[in-house]
């Protein structure tokens, strides 16, 4: 337990705790040694140049990549334990999204159904049921819906595309 040397009181866990990781690919250190606590409703910037480990730490963070040494920490858990349990808790935003200009409405949702790890029949069930027929039309983009209900998208040039 961590107490607040001014005022005494219990101070929070964090909810992000990253000791001593670092992480290399080939003759390339990317992360040497990086430690930092996050705690609860704070808010963090990693800056730094092209190159400096900021993006690889942030991965090793979702779970994304493993530390070569050093620890991770997630709401006191680490990710070689409770994998399935974190992938619950994070939500992300992916850096890079122009792939997603490419996909269809059903390879969308198959896409983010496979971040939390669900079933190939619960994708594909959500996935055929919602995405044959989206607003009567057949879409290579998925639809986004105007303030009046009506349907806009590019139409796939494939009718069974959607």
């Amino acid at each position: 337990m961590m107490m607040d040397p001014v005022t005494n009181n219990q101070l929070p866990r964090p909810v992000i705790e990253v000791k001593g990781v670092w992480k290399s690919f080939k003759t390339v250190q990317a992360v040497k040694g990086i430690s930092l606590s996050i705690k609860p409703g704070q808010y963090v910037a990693l800056l730094g140049p092209n190159g400096a480990g900021k993006t690889t730490l942030v991965e090793m963070i979702e779970g994304i990549r493993k530390p070569d040494k050093g620890e991770i920490f997630i709401m006191d858990k680490t990710w070689k334990d409770n994998e399935m349990e974190l992938r619950n808790l994070i939500g992300l935003s992916l850096q890079e999204t122009y792939f997603i200009d490419k996909l269809n409405v059903g390879e969308t949702l198959n896409l983010f159904a496979s971040f939390f790890r669900l079933g190939r029949d619960h994708r594909d069930c959500r996935a055929g049921r919602k995405t044959k027929s989206l607003c009567g039309q057949s879409f290579r983009r998925p639809a986004t819906a105007t303030s009046t209900g009506h349907c806009a998208s590019e139409r796939s040039a494939d009718p069974s595309a959607g």
